[in-house]
């Protein structure tokens, strides 16, 4: 840091996780890449398949995903694998990914 060396290397990719923190993503874009995630590696289920009824972010800095669906608690790995499925689509690599989730209440009978 003192002698500057090999700030040309650290810059541009400071640059990169800056505009990676603060993107914003289309509705469009996200449900895309979620659905197709989702359909080649739908989350183990019980007795009812979980169901991916559409995603939204929030914010950005860090990007807050807000998902809505069917089902109990997924499992982290689980959103591990949604969280790489952004990456590979969209700039964020080396950005942390919020997920919130609304999951569908469940009727008493």
């Amino acid at each position: 840091a003192r002698t500057g060396a090999g700030l040309e290397r650290v810059m541009p990719t400071a640059v990169a996780l800056g505009d990676g923190f603060f993107l914003r993503i289309g509705t469009g874009e996200l449900n895309r890449v979620l659905h197709a995630a989702w359909d080649r590696q739908p989350p183990p289920g019980g007795r009812r398949p979980a169901r991916l009824y559409y995603a939204t972010q929030l914010s950005g800095g860090p990007p807050r995903i807000m998902l809505f669906w069917s089902g109990g608690e997924l499992h982290f790995s689980y959103l591990r694998y949604l969280e790489n499925a952004l990456r590979g689509a969209f700039p964020l690599a080396g950005v942390p990914i919020r997920f919130i989730m609304r999951g569908k209440r469940e009727r008493s009978a």
